[in-house]
């Protein structure tokens, strides 16, 4: 017997205890949970006007939310999770960065989630630092490989915070040093970094630094490898007197880096500075930045985007009108560094309050998508939104256009590019005093909103949710990441996807007409946003492509009846080609159209694959026509079916007792039918069947056994010791030599009987199988056995024989000889 050591009772009996734990902590936690609120010419391509309309004009209904309502996990374990940031995983997905308290103190983490809202990486997230003392405030950026970079500011010194990156794969797998490398870790402190991509599996970031004494502005270039390229803890951006913050980064066109700041030189107002980097971290403008805005009072919250020709543009709230209220204004600044736009910025919202919190993305055209945080009703803040072009003149609503005013307020808005030329933007809606949602609307390129009024919500769970990013899916929708306290007692992350579903289109039958006909194709295109553009391209007899219908607006889930080119008799294909609204593509479908005089040809019908004979009257027709469009059947030659579509399969109930069956096969097209016939036997299984063993014995000595049998009209025969390997068929007696198998015990034997191929269901009868007692095999020869036992009983009796003699021989006296019995001489 195995001892038990006594800290492996104690590791079971707290295995148990914790199982047991967890399983009480599933359920109190999802309690709450369920409480949660829920070149030729073709036949047209006119837009119509209406369809027009109804694409540019009112909104439709929201895109579909893709995963779990109110969001899926991305991190839940204990304690807080906050901060979250997001960037593509380039695959549909995204990967997630946020700082975590798990351990006491704060940790960086990261998680993987798929176009389908399944995290790919360990549950609670890959450790991207877990160093002592504190790492805080990730950014996140595609390493352009499917993974991502990371950094963040580090306090493992004990004494100052540094910077420090970490890269990690698509497979959650650290590429760099254990905690990330340093990215800068000069004297006194380095905080809030930013980064970009380099273009090549490296990062530019920049930071806050103040070994200076005062607050400026560095970079530095780490490349695929986690080695940092330029020198000195990093390149320095400015570092003139007074205050420089915020930073904000942007790729160029030629692998250099724009950066963007508050900047407080003139002592009295913050004012926006920008620079260039090239790729070896040297400035291209100015030293300290060029001036991109000093009117009067202050500007803050830059933020800037590539103008795609190698300039940028900028964006900021202002306060120039007085100091009393924030408005937006932007520049452009050619890759030169000279400012393009009005002096001092121009002009994109001065409605009534404040106007903050601004956000831009490239328009594609060369402009910018700007939203903000606007208080012009002046009780609380809305989401608004403008286009500005490429020469800084505003497209859309005089100062913007509303994305949000529903009740209470609406902050801090984020957008991705919706990849038709308009946005998907995002915000914390304040739904109640205190408590924050995440919603979403879309604007198209003309600036009209797309979906619900005041957007559709992504989240309304319990409590707050706070501090959203997204990040496109690449596919006209957006990921979405947010801090969650929908517990009441601790931040979690979540996330959602709000995708753009592509159009789908029905597949009507090939078609089959006359050149003198008049069928149409009935296409029918559905999507959740109702409209689209479409075009349909067809072949001529030389088998060449051409536009039949060239682009043309569609309208939800109405036929679109295409007429059909008679010109000709022959076989030709139309295909349609069609995207929804914001350029998000369907699968095409083609319909083979066929023009001829003839009647349908190459008629075939077989029963049941082909097989003789059946045991039911429900059979499987297999059919083959050409040019058919139509089919009826008939099982007498008079009566047939009504016309249906034709099939190439076919579910057919034959009629009356056994014998031979014929089916009529009847198909047709617009220029009449042909019919063929086929046939099979109808025949029952065999009845009445049975089977004896040993005319009935319950026993048996040997395993060679006779069968007795029995069946009505069954004309074949096999066997089996087990149910399933049968014999192979043989024909049908009434009696059968047969050997069982196996060892002393029951044995079975099942019998199944048929007349050409129906069989019956198989019987079976059971006997003992009890070999005599000498071990008899079934042979029935004993003989070497029982003489074996006859020798052993004469061996026994002999030795019993020796034994007594010798016995007494020792009792008998004899003389000259004692015997001493008990220790007494005798």
């Amino acid at each position: 017997m195995h001892k038990i050591i006594p800290w492996r009772k104690n590791l079971v009996k707290w295995q148990r205890v914790f199982l047991f734990s967890s399983f009480l902590l599933f359920i109190v936690t999802l309690a709450p949970l369920s409480n949660l609120r829920s070149d030729k010419v073709g036949l047209f391509g006119e837009v119509n006007d209406a369809l027009e309309k109804e694409m540019k004009g009112q909104p439709l209904t929201s895109e579909s939310v893709e995963w779990t309502t109110n969001g899926v996990v991305i991190c839940s374990v204990t304690t807080d999770q906050k901060y979250p940031q997001i960037v593509s995983d380039r695959s549909g997905g995204a990967i997630v960065t946020w700082q975590d308290n798990r351990s006491g103190k704060w940790d960086i983490y990261a998680q993987r989630v798929d176009p389908a809202g399944n995290v790919l990486w360990m549950t609670g997230g890959v450790v991207i630092c877990n160093a002592i003392n504190n790492q805080e405030s990730p950014q996140i950026v595609c390493d352009g490989s499917g993974g991502a970079i990371v950094t963040w500011q580090d306090n493992r010194s004990g004494t100052n915070r540094d910077i420090y990156a970490q890269r990690v794969d698509s497979d959650g797998q650290l590429l760099w040093a254990p905690n990330g490398v340093v990215i800068c870790n000069d004297t006194n402190l380095q905080l809030s970094p930013t980064l970009i991509s380099d273009g090549a599996n490296g990062a530019i970031i920049a930071w806050l630094d103040w070994r200076n004494s005062n607050w400026d502005i560095y970079a530095q270039l780490v490349d695929s490898l986690g080695i940092t390229q330029w020198p000195g803890n990093g390149s320095v951006i400015c570092m003139v007197t007074g205050t420089q913050s915020n930073p904000q980064l942007a790729s160029n066109e030629s692998g250099g880096t724009f950066i963007v700041w508050e900047d407080f030189r003139s002592g009295s107002n913050y004012d926006i500075y920008a620079q260039c980097i090239d790729p070896a971290g040297t400035p291209e403008w100015i030293p300290d930045g060029i001036l991109i805005c000093n009117a009067s009072y202050g500007q803050k919250a830059p933020q800037l985007v590539s103008d795609g020709v190698g300039g940028v543009i900028i964006v900021w709230q202002d306060e120039r009108t007085g100091g009393s209220y924030d408005n937006i204004y932007a520049q452009r600044v050619s890759s030169a560094g000279d400012t393009q736009w009005t002096e001092n910025g121009t002009l994109v919202c001065d409605a009534a309050n404040f106007q903050t919190a601004p956000q831009l993305i490239s328009d594609g055209l060369d402009g910018v998508i700007i939203t903000w945080e606007d208080d012009r009703s002046g009780s609380d803040k809305n989401i608004y939104a403008q286009q500005v072009n490429s020469t800084g003149n505003a497209q859309w609503t005089p100062n913007g256009t509303a994305i949000s005013t529903a009740a209470n307020a609406q902050y801090t808005p984020q957008l991705v590019e919706d990849g038709s030329g308009g946005a998907i933007i995002m915000w914390r809606d304040e739904v109640s005093e205190g408590v924050n949602d995440i919603y979403a609307q879309r604007i198209d390129a003309t600036g009209n909103v797309r979906w619900v009024d005041n957007g559709i919500a992504l989240c309304t769970a319990l409590n707050n949710q706070d501090a959203p990013q997204l990040v496109s899916d690449g596919g006209g929708g957006a990921i979405i990441v947010w801090q969650d306290n929908r517990t009441g007692s601790e931040w979690d992350i979540y996330a959602q996807r709000i995708a753009n579903a592509p159009p789908a289109v029905n597949q009507p039958n090939d078609i089959v007409d006359n050149p003198a006909g008049s069928e149409t194709i009935d296409w029918i295109i559905t999507d959740d946003q109702g409209c689209g553009e479409y075009r349909v391209i067809a072949n001529d007899t030389a088998g060449e492509e051409y536009v039949w219908v060239d682009w043309t607006t569609w309208e939800n889930n109405t036929a679109l009846n295409i007429p059909i080119n008679h010109t000709n008799e022959g076989r030709f294909n139309y295909t349609i080609e069609y995207n929804d609204d914001q350029g998000m593509r369907g699968t095409s479908d083609t319909v083979i159209v066929t023009l001829t005089t003839a009647l349908p040809s190459g008629l075939s019908v077989t029963i049941n694959g082909g097989a003789t004979d059946t045991a039911t009257l429900d059979v499987t027709l297999i059919l083959a026509a050409i040019d058919a469009t139509e089919m009826c059947f008939s099982n007498n030659g008079t009566t047939f079916t009504s016309w249906e579509p034709y099939s190439t399969s076919k579910e057919w109930t034959l009629e009356g007792g056994p014998g031979l069956k014929i089916v009529y096969f009847s198909a047709q097209n617009v220029n009449g039918p042909t019919t063929i016939s086929t046939s099979i036997t109808y025949t029952l299984p065999p009845s009445g069947l049975s089977i004896s063993i040993n005319n009935g014995a319950e026993n048996t000595t040997t395993l060679a056994v006779t069968l007795t049998l029995s069946s009505t009209s069954a004309t074949e025969m096999c066997f089996s010791n087990n149910g399933t390997k049968y014999t192979a068929w043989e024909a049908y007696n009434a009696t059968k030599d047969w050997m069982l198998e196996g060892e002393a015990g029951s044995k079975t034997v099942y019998f199944k009987a048929r007349n050409s191929t129906i069989e019956a269901t198989p019987v079976s009868d059971t006997i003992i199988y009890a070999p005599p007692s000498g071990g008899d095999n079934g042979t029935g020869s004993g003989e070497f056995p029982t003489l074996y036992v006859i020798l052993g009983i004469i061996a026994v009796v002999g030795v019993i024989v020796v034994v007594v003699v010798i016995h007494r021989m020792k009792q008998r006296k004899i003389p000259g000889q004692s015997s001493t019995v008990s220790g007494t001489e005798k």
